[in-house]
Formats: C-alpha cells, sequence, structure tokens
C-alpha cells in the first residue's frame, strides 16, 4: 500500500474510504481501525468489531480488467487464508468471501464500487475470547481457535504483501494459479447445501469453481449451473 491511515475507531473502514475517494484518494490507500461502531459484512449483517480484538481495514483499489473484478472477493479471501493457515491447518475458504477455522466464521471480505474504483474491506477476527461469540453466530477467532496470540500489525503487514502479490498476479496473468489455489482451499466444493440466489433458495451440490471464481453446482436432476453472486444459507 502506499499509504497506510490509522484510526482509533470509525462507523466503518469502507465508509471512511467511500469518503476519501469523494475527497480525490485515488487506489493504494488503506484505512486501519482499531474499532468499528457500524462494520458490516455482505447482505447488510452487522460485523461485530470490538476493539483491540479484531483485524479492521479497507483497501481502495483500481478496478482490475473487464470481469476481472468479480474475483476479488475471493482473491481477498485467499490472501487472508494465506495469513491465517499459518496458525492452524484447519482454515479454509467458504465460497464465495469467507475464511474458516474448523466449520466457524474467522474472517469475513466486502467489495464494494465507488466512482470508478473499488473498496475491499475486511473484518478478521484474532484475538477476541471464546465467550464472545453465541452458538448461533457460528464464528470463532485465531486466538480461540488456535490458543494462540497474533500480533494486530505483523499480520495486518503480511496481509498487505499476500493480497499485493495476488492482485498482481491476476491483472499480469490472469485467473490460472489464484483459481487453482482457491480450488485446493475452499471447503465448499464437494458439499451438498442450499445456496441463495437472486432471491431463491437452490438445493445442489457444489462441484468446482471456475475460471471467474462462479461456483460451479449440481441440482439434485443433474442440471448443471453457475453461481456468480449468492451464499451459503446452511450446510456449509
Amino acid at each position: 500500500m502506499k499509504k497506510i491511515l490509522e484510526y482509533d475507531e470509525v462507523t466503518s473502514t469502507n465508509d471512511v474510504c467511500f469518503d476519501l475517494i469523494e475527497n480525490g484518494e485515488r487506489d493504494g490507500t488503506a484505512v486501519v481501525a482499531l474499532s468499528q461502531t457500524k462494520g458490516r459484512g455482505r447482505q447488510g449483517r452487522f460485523w461485530i468489531s470490538p476493539k483491540n480484538e479484531g483485524l479492521y481495514l479497507s483497501f481502495i483499489l483500481r478496478k482490475p480488467k473487464e470481469k476481472l473484478s468479480q474475483l476479488v472477493p475471493l482473491t481477498l479471501a485467499l490472501a487472508v487464508h494465506r495469513c491465517v493457515k499459518e496458525y492452524s491447518y484447519n482454515a479454509s475458504i467458504k465460497w464465495p468471501n469467507d475464511v474458516l477455522l474448523g466449520e466457524k466464521k474467522v474472517a469475513g471480505c466486502l467489495v464494494e464500487s465507488k466512482k470508478d474504483l473499488l473498496v475491499a474491506g475486511i473484518g478478521i477476527n484474532l484475538n477476541n475470547a471464546a465467550d464472545s461469540f453465541t452458538k448461533e453466530m457460528g464464528a470463532t477467532s485465531i486466538k480461540a481457535a488456535c490458543r494462540k496470540t497474533p500480533d494486530p500489525v505483523k499480520f495486518r503487514k503480511k496481509l498487505f504483501k499476500e493480497f499485493e502479490s495476488l492482485f498482481d498476479e491476476l491483472e499480469k496473468n490472469g485467473t490460472g494459479e489464484i483459481i487453482k489455489e482457491l480450488r485446493e482451499n475452499c471447503s465448499t466444493i464437494g458439499k451438498s447445501a442450499s445456496f441463495v440466489s437472486g432471491g431463491q433458495i437452490i438445493e445442489a451440490a457444489a462441484k468446482d469453481i471456475d475460471s471467474l471464481g462462479g461456483l460451479i453446482i449440481e441440482r439434485p436432476d443433474g442440471k448443471i449451473e453457475v453461481l456468480y453472486t449468492g451464499e451459503i444459507s446452511d450446510g456449509s
């Protein structure tokens, strides 16, 4: 990152990036906060962001070549996965953009557009206590799951390095190596679940990820489809 702006508390790091873009900020800027009062994930969900327990940050990015923008959330998840797997062999990626430890969510990504730029937000549970999460949340932290205490600054530096490397790979060489690594680490593939896409619930089995990050699914009647948006409601 060319510039890193650090804050004690914000509504959300994505919101700060939106304001920065309105004031002329371009790609290469990152916003990091110790806490968020209105952290959010996909589908308008609230992301709990207690002070000094997680890593909350957003990047301002240029949009990659046509059709590659939809791969940015998975590329971001892959960068996070590379960092998290240093603490546990049990880390995986849940399509379309979550990172799990075992069956529980440890990180989520949210990519939004603003003018001709992208804002890529990440929330990672680093040092939250195990009792911070209810059973219904289906979440955990690295500390709770792995009994290790990540240093937020070191974690952040590695994350920047991994994402910049992957983003450059995406722009220069296309999707091949990124898709290969995603397939190897995606826990969604091979499972049957309820997929929510376009307001419909689809019961299907996840078979593979295509060259643009779409999830290839097979319905019970054998029909093959590709989902480029959506989420998994259960069975994940």
